[in-house]
């Protein structure tokens, strides 16, 4: 019988202050035992979440009025906490920053990159195309090649169409 009215006696402290570990000294028993109770007894278990939901609601209520009493007094840095939680105009401006996906490039000059966008610029002229087509082959690179190369990349889109357009009419 004194372990219901033990556990009577904690959820009561509870519902006022939810420290689980204040209830339990107040009690006069191990936090183990509470926990214990917990676990075992569902119909504790409910009474618990219960009873701190009351309290923390109470809680939050005591802190409210103790902010309203040193705004009331004029303290700047409660008026000012005040205000950047319950008023908009007042409120700072918040910003996530979103960490990037370390990711590797591995597509030709010119593609695009389907995680970050990040575009490989084009070989301009045929000396540089040629000398990265050196880097990964050992077959030599000619300008029929850079010509069929530059016409299937600018033509997969109609805006590389018209830059392909420009190409050409570059060329002597």
């Amino acid at each position: 019988m004194k372990s219901n009215f033990t556990r009577n006696q904690i959820v009561e402290i509870l519902s006022e202050k939810p420290f689980i570990n204040y209830a339990c000294k107040k009690a006069g028993i191990a936090r183990a035992t509470v926990y214990r109770w917990i676990k075992d007894i569902p119909e504790f278990r409910q009474a618990i979440d219960e009873a701190l939901k009351h309290g923390r609601a109470n809680a939050g209520e005591i802190a409210e009025s103790k902010l309203l009493k040193l705004v009331n007094e004029g303290d700047f840095r409660a008026i000012q906490y005040y205000l950047n939680n319950n008023d908009p105009r007042y409120m700072p401006k918040r910003t996530a920053y979103i960490i990037p996906k370390e990711h590797k490039h591995n597509f030709e000059p010119g593609d695009v990159c389907s995680e970050c966008g990040y575009r490989s610029p084009a070989p301009h002229n045929f000396d540089e195309a040629k000398q990265f087509h050196k880097a990964f082959s050992q077959d030599e690179y000619t300008e029929e090649m850079h010509q069929k190369y530059l016409k299937e990349f600018f033509s997969k889109t109609p805006k590389q169409r018209k830059i392909w357009e420009k190409i050409k009419k570059r060329k002597p």
